[in-house]
């Protein structure tokens, strides 16, 4: 057994259980006595305490997070350095490190992939702001939490930039496989080191592979500075072409061409996000047919040392895995494979190597064949569409039609259907398509479609009739791919103690892997009685400490809450007090520190606005909240206006909603309608800013329209909306 656990550091930090181990240091769960609550806990490896490399590295990174305060950064708690032992307290995150998440999904879906590298970005650029770069971004310094935040860690390399002088001389270090060319030949770094490095993880995380592989730390390291990454798509088809830009720009070899902050390439992701079919201009290779081209002011010429032919590796896609269980922290912290630190004395050797020359002149002309034969190809086959002859025709929008009734309409489509699981598809409906709408393509040319197989569906396993404990019966659950199960305690005369009695859904079921089973467990038959105690305000650390002092069973439910109730009972289902049997079962509402989210709609009453009927012409109309334009949320099209406006949306906080109208024939636009909306309360609280009744006289400047304002339809309550702009905002804010 662990000689730590059970020892408290500073009298203060009690170590529970080790979660994970890292190159220099080991990882503890622990309990901080004097806030009642969980924490990770970093200790410095005794072999490594009296090494001054080791130990600066660890005071770096202490001192780098305690300068931070960010929700996609790991909090530092406290830090200790003494003669015996170094350690660090951290927020403690219940999850995932990303190489785990890649490790057991492969290459992830193109939209989770976008998002998890916003947050990161975002974590940087704060680190950025603040003068620190990173300097060792990977896969397995990215956790991410059970509700999905990312929270960047392990700042131990990173560097301050008021310290340029003596990082100069410091040995290249970082892990080789996401190093940046600069970082690799052992050149100042800055910012846009860290952008080099995000590049790579998401290419791994869209392809399911790293971009640059070797026999050798070294090899990698060379690839890194010589060779060009191969393409996404050539791996992972589906992903959308601005996309690949992005990714191809924060990996190009001269720090110039990048994206200049990590802001920056978080604005690109989001566009790619609102609008797949997106196109940025950045990396236009010669063969392309499918890239508009474009005076991109970051198609400056490279840096000569950086410099290499295009390197296009041809491998067929690699499909998603199927989802499987949670795989504890403690299993896998670090990917062995990932942790290579690169050695400048390896590589300056293997670089004098008289070989290396003529292994580089073959290679060069290998090259230079393989661009040829794949520009040919490439003319030939570009973007997942096959050229064929024929006319000219436009792709229409085929998200959201069944593959079957696409076939049918567009007979001169030769679509081509992959299947994935899908809970926001039904079953064969098209959920992606490889060529944007709108765009010009030949007759009969391929068409990629994602079709939806309709939701994961798993056969919960029985755990009943007494037979299974409950934490095998979890430890399965997971292993099947459910979230982690909901436990209710209940007294039987029939199932011993701690094992399974039920399982509902009921073993046999068929459920959606987003199904959280709940587990009924035996408490063994009848016994004595206790007190119900005060449960009110305390945090779920305290929780267990007071269930078990007081023999109950503790529920959890997550609710809605104010910040200051976040992780806190709010309410309990048995009254203080209360005379119960031991191990009975008290249901607590823990807060979430999130307000609940309210529908609002415009106008407040709930009626739709009609425009009179002999108001004719086509319009634009246009939906902003705070004054941002919900483009990607709305059909802001021309339109013959002789329908009602009707607006519904869901929030939280204090927002204002705008409705702008403008005329095509005189290309004036005026407010509609604004309010501001508070939902602090249960129910939106609405106040009028603008309502303006005459908006179709302003804007057709004297043309022929009703003199009629509108008004609220209280006539017409009960007849059906036509629905041509219900709920425009689909997903809310």
């Amino acid at each position: 057994m662990d000689s730590n656990i059970g020892q408290k550091l500073d009298g203060r930090y009690e170590l529970l259980e080790m979660i994970g181990a890292g190159g220099m240091a080991d990882i503890y769960r622990a309990r901080d006595i004097q806030e009642d609550k969980i924490v990770a806990v970093k200790i410095l490896r005794t072999e490594f305490a009296g090494k001054e490399d080791s130990l600066r590295r660890f005071r770096n990174e202490s001192k780098a997070v305690a300068m931070l305060s960010h929700p996609n950064i790991v909090k530092i708690f406290d830090v200790g350095f003494t003669d015996r032992v170094s350690f660090i307290v951290m927020e403690y995150v219940d999850g995932v490190t990303l190489a785990e998440l890649i490790e057991r999904d492969g290459a992830l879906k193109w939209r989770d992939a976008a998002k998890l590298t916003a947050q990161i970005l975002r974590a940087l650029q704060h680190a950025h702001d603040n003068g620190i770069v990173h300097r060792d971004v990977k896969p397995s310094n990215v956790m991410l939490a059970d509700d999905g935040e990312v929270k960047v860690m392990d700042f131990g390399i990173a560097r301050f930039n008021r310290e340029v002088d003596m990082t100069r001389h410091e040995k290249a270090i970082g892990t080789v496989h996401y190093i940046s060319p600069e970082q690799a030949q052992n050149d100042e770094t800055d910012e846009k080191s860290d952008i080099y490095s995000v590049g790579v993880v998401l290419f791994e995380m869209l392809t399911g592979k790293k971009p640059f592989t070797g026999d050798s730390p070294v090899a990698v390291a060379t690839k890194h500075i010589n060779d060009e990454p191969p393409k996404p798509s050539t791996l992972n088809p589906a992903i959308p072409d601005g996309l690949e830009e992005i990714v191809l720009r924060a990996m190009r070899k001269d720090p110039r061409a990048r994206y200049m902050t990590a802001g920056d390439m978080v604005n690109d992701l989001e566009e790619i996000r609102r609008n797949p079919g997106a196109m940025f201009g950045y990396n236009q290779p010669k063969t392309s047919l499918s890239r508009p081209k474009t005076n991109s002011e970051d198609a400056k010429p490279m840096n000569d040392k950086y410099r290499k032919p295009d390197d296009f590796e041809a491998t067929r896609p690699i499909p998603n895995k199927s989802r499987q269980g949670y795989i504890p922290i403690k299993d896998k912290l670090d990917d062995e494979d990932d942790d290579h630190e690169f050695d400048e004395d390896e590589y300056l050797t293997e670089r004098r190597s008289p070989l290396l020359p003529i292994l580089l002149a073959v290679a060069s002309v290998f090259v230079i064949f393989s661009a040829i034969l794949i520009y040919k190809i490439v003319t030939d086959k570009v973007g997942g569409i096959t050229a064929g002859a024929g006319e000219d025709i436009v792709v229409p929008k085929l998200v959201g039609m069944l593959y079957e009734d696409a076939v049918k309409a567009y007979g001169d489509l030769n679509l081509i259907p992959t299947q994935e699981f899908s809970k926001e598809f039904d079953k064969d409906v098209i959920m992606e398509q490889g060529v944007s709408e709108g765009r010009k393509i030949k007759s009969n040319q391929r068409v990629e479609v994602v079709v939806s197989k309709g939701a994961h569906l798993i056969d919960i396993a029985d755990y009943s009739g007494g037979l299974t404990t409950l934490e095998d019966a979890e430890s399965l659950i997971k292993k099947q791919g459910f979230p982690a199960p909901n436990r209710v305690y209940e007294y039987s005369t029939e199932v011993a103690e701690g094992f399974v009695i039920r399982t509902e859904p009921a073993a046999r079921t068929l459920a959606d892997e987003d199904t959280v089973i709940t587990v009924y467990v035996s408490m063994g038959e009848l016994g004595k009685t206790t007190t119900v105690p005060d449960l009110i305000n305390l945090s779920e650390s305290a929780l267990d400490d007071r269930a078990s002092m007081y023999k109950i069973v503790i529920t959890r439910v997550n609710v809605p809450s104010e910040e200051d109730k976040k992780g806190r009972v709010i309410s309990q289902n048995i009254n203080p007090l209360t005379e119960v049997p031991e191990q009975t079962v008290v249901e607590v509402q823990i807060g979430t520190g999130v307000p609940p989210v309210i529908k609002g709609t415009l106008p407040p009453t709930g009626r739709a606005v009609t425009v009179n009927t002999s108001v004719t012409g086509k319009y634009v109309i246009e939906y902003y909240i705070d004054g941002n334009l919900q483009a990607n949320l709305t059909e802001n099209r021309n339109i013959e206006l002789n329908r009602d406006i009707f607006w519904e949306f869901t929030g939280n906080g204090i927002h204002t909603y705008t409705i702008m109208i403008t005329s095509e024939a005189t290309g004036r636009s005026a407010t509609f309608l604004e309010y501001k909306v508070d939902f602090s309360g249960t129910e939106p609280v609405y106040e009028e800013l603008v309502r303006n009744a005459t908006i179709f006289r302003e804007i057709n400047d004297g043309a022929a329209v009703t003199d009629e304002p509108y008004t609220d339809d209280s006539a017409n309550e009960g007849v059906e909306d036509e629905g041509w702009l219900d709920d425009p905002t689909e997903n809310g804010e």
